[in-house]
């Protein structure tokens, strides 16, 4: 009976084991949890962080031009200060100290326009004789529009010719034995001279010469009711050979 109980007492060593492991595993396990577990419980602040420096610049004043000292003034006579002398404006209208009852005569110029104050005076000035304001010299005259040359024709007479240049024969064209007529446009002043020639008919060989002698052409001026206009018209110049 005595082994019996020996033997129920004591575990057999293979058992023994299968208990022991896993009882060691279950206390690794509860150590490990509790040294991860228990920092984090405390009441631990973070860390702080060290504030950077704030960054600070300067920039030198803006510099203000100094300001110009004030005129200086003049000192009077008697020691005391007078202002700048510039144009002094008036302070009152001024009445004219005589005022005529008559004005001038009117005179009548050369040029058929009245004459206005005294020619010796000066624009806006006092001549002898030449009341203030006035105008020296008159009104300026128009310019008068040239006329338009008339054409020749039944109302109006062809002038008369006063001086014929006869033109120079070409030597070319003597050499060649060249002969006709140049046809010839040209505007005469109310002078009788010619102003403008141009060619409408002729040969190149010829118009040059014919051109150089009607320009020196005169002629009595042209009355149109019984005032010198200019005319346009035709002349024929002729090339012959003897």
């Amino acid at each position: 009976m005595g082994r019996r109980l020996f033997d129920t007492s004591v575990l057999p060593r293979r058992r023994q084991r299968a208990i022991t492991l896993p009882v060691s595993i279950a206390l690794h396990a509860a150590v490990v949890s509790a040294a991860l577990i228990v920092p984090m419980l405390g009441d631990h602040s973070l860390p702080e962080v060290a504030a950077a420096p704030p960054s600070v610049f300067f920039t030198p004043p803006a510099t203000v031009p100094p300001a110009l000292p004030p005129p200086a003034l003049a000192h009077g006579p008697k020691g005391g200060t007078t202002a700048p002398h510039g144009p002094s404006l008036p302070t009152a209208l001024l009445a004219p100290g005589k005022i005529p009852d008559t004005l001038p005569p009117d005179s009548t110029g050369a040029d058929g326009l009245p004459n206005i104050g005294d020619p010796n005076g000066v624009d806006g000035g006092f001549g002898s004789g030449t009341p203030p304001g006035t105008i020296v010299g008159g009104l300026p005259t128009a310019t008068a529009a040239a006329p338009t040359p008339v054409r020749i024709s039944h109302g109006v007479r062809e002038p008369r010719k006063l001086r014929y240049v006869p033109p120079v024969y070409p030597e070319l064209a003597r050499q060649i034995r060249l002969q006709g007529t140049v046809l010839v446009e040209c505007t005469i002043d109310a002078r009788g001279r010619i102003v403008n020639a141009t060619v409408v008919q002729g040969n190149p060989l010829l118009n040059e010469a014919a051109l150089a002698a009607v320009q020196q052409w005169v002629y009595t001026p042209t009355l149109l009711s019984g005032i010198p206009v200019p005319v346009l018209m035709q002349v024929s110049v002729t090339f012959a050979l003897s």
